[in-house]
């Protein structure tokens, strides 16, 4: 067969890609196309994702594959969860979407919960309850009348108002549909009992499309705009997280696994048949989330390379040239180990600030720990800690499962951190599979394949990221040590 071409789109929290798949009926390559920031903006007292912006760079890369590669297939997108926008009765976008971080997002909470009950609200989505969540920032454009939400005739998650730029067509992905809070996830459909009970719109919400789903071609409007040919697009796992996992190179057959996606944000569970929806896992801060394959995964969000991402920034701009993450983490292993610990879920350390090595400083102090000066030490803080709670995090999806993990699957950039991997390995004392960093876009291209009917589901697109993915393994070495340490951690974060 001649080789089939697909376009990936990939949208994190601090950057997007744009990659070529090219598909042979065998094996699938991949090649980057474009690359660009993706830095929020800050306007009167509102924190927003720049998505005109977004929207150019996806543009410019779907231009350069067309020039580059000729005939392209489909196009595919995937983005961060929670976040979305607002269309007009004309199809207008009313406002940028607003950023998860943002302040006025964060500070209902209170006030959501004096109006339904947490377990009702868990029974109803089964997600976990984060305050950046889309169900909050719902709720706050309800109390404070906002404009948009008022005049709003569709609601989009992200990767949904990319597939309304393209194609025209207004309709929500099931996987990044569950991110909101409001999706029930037990009858696949909108939990509108939620959205009744806090007095909330449910007139524009669109109809669930499933990963590997046809939304439509480019359209007219868009092709004569920028000379674009008629590129199909198809619904793939939205929600990136999703994504990375439905492009998991399982291996060790037999093995119950667990997985930890790294990036801005890291991502800890396991997969599902159906959501686990008990007081214990709503407690824990475990949520359920939905699959590339229509079913669940067991999850936790944590907050991943965020906290050492802020401290570059920081180290950048006292330095004034910009650090390469092998200099930070080859001064993070020259460290003492085990000097302090962080939580690294502290709301102190979601905040964007000018000088996280401080916040980190003074958090450390306030607890009669060490407080660290150096880049090292510092760095080491942060990644010992982060390994540290991925230990935590684990050790509760094994007690809501049943399940005992022989294998943990590391996926996302992360993973080319070689510290964090084989501490990984060492406190959790099972084998860990890291890579490849590309996960999400393998499973991008493989619901992309689904779609084209290439191949006729998961459970074969595994095998073939299977082959196609370069790993490592890390073996624990230090299990002693680490566990005395975790024991120390347990006491010293609180």
């Amino acid at each position: 067969m001649a080789d089939r071409r697909f376009l990936i789109f990939d949208f994190g929290a601090g950057s997007g890609r744009g990659l070529l798949a090219r598909f042979d009926g065998k094996a699938l390559s991949f090649r980057e196309v474009h690359r660009f920031e993706n830095r929020p903006v800050f306007i009167a007292g509102t924190l927003y994702w720049d998505v005109l912006h977004l929207f150019s760079e996806m543009i410019i890369g779907i231009r350069k594959a067309v020039r580059d590669y000729g005939t392209i297939d489909s196009v595919g997108i995937d983005t961060w969860g929670v976040d979305f926008g607002f269309l007009s009765p004309d199809g207008k976008l009313l406002a940028n979407p607003v950023h998860y971080r943002d302040v006025r997002r964060n500070s209902v909470s209170d006030e959501l919960f004096s109006r339904i009950d947490r377990m009702d609200l868990f029974q109803s989505t089964g997600i976990f309850q984060l305050p950046i969540m889309s169900l909050f920032s719902f709720f706050a454009m309800h109390i404070d009348d906002a404009p948009e939400y008022k005049g709003s005739d569709a609601f989009l998650m992200m990767p949904d108002l990319f597939h309304y730029f393209l194609t025209g067509e207004k309709l929500s992905e099931y996987t990044i549909a569950t991110t909101t809070a409001f999706f029930n996830q037990m009858e696949k459909k909108w939990a509108f009992d939620v959205l009744d009970t806090l007095s909330l719109r449910r007139d524009i919400l669109r109809p669930i499309v499933y990963p590997g789903t046809k939304i439509g071609t480019f359209s007219r409007a868009l092709q004569e705009e920028y000379t674009l040919p008629p590129v199909g697009v198809t619904a793939v796992a939205g929600h990136d997280t999703a994504s990375a996992l439905a492009g998991i190179p399982v291996s060790k057959e037999g093995k119950e696994w667990v997985y930890v996606s790294l990036g801005t944000w890291a991502v800890a569970g396991c997969e599902t048949l159906k959501p686990v929806l008990t007081r214990e896992v709503l407690d824990s801060g475990v949520g359920n989330e939905g699959s590339a394959d229509g079913k669940t995964f067991l999850a936790r969000n944590i907050t991943g390379l965020w906290i050492i991402q802020e401290c570059r920034e920081k180290w950048n701009r006292d330095l004034r040239k910009k650090l390469s993450w092998d200099e930070i983490v080859a001064a993070a292993e020259k460290a003492e180990p085990f000097t302090a610990f962080i939580d690294i879920d502290d709301p102190a350390f979601a905040k964007v600030v000018p000088d996280m090595p401080e916040v980190i400083r003074t958090w450390c102090g306030d607890r009669g720990q060490k407080e660290g000066g150096d880049m090292g030490t510092i760095a080491r803080i942060v990644f010992e800690s982060l390994v540290m709670k991925f230990r935590e995090v684990i050790l509760q999806i094994q007690e809501h499962t049943g399940k005992r993990f022989q294998l943990l699957h590391m996926i996302g950039g992360g993973t080319q951190n070689c510290l964090i991997c084989q501490w990984a390995a060492d406190l959790l004392d099972i084998p860990v599979i890291a890579g490849p960093a590309e996960t999400t876009a393998m499973g991008n291209a493989l619901m992309q394949l689904i779609g084209s009917g290439d191949i006729a589901g998961l459970k074969e697109g595994r095998e073939i990221a299977r082959d196609a993915s370069v790993t490592r393994e890390y073996l624990p070495k230090n299990n002693t040590a680490w566990l005395q340490a975790y024991n120390e951690y347990l006491q010293r974060r609180i």
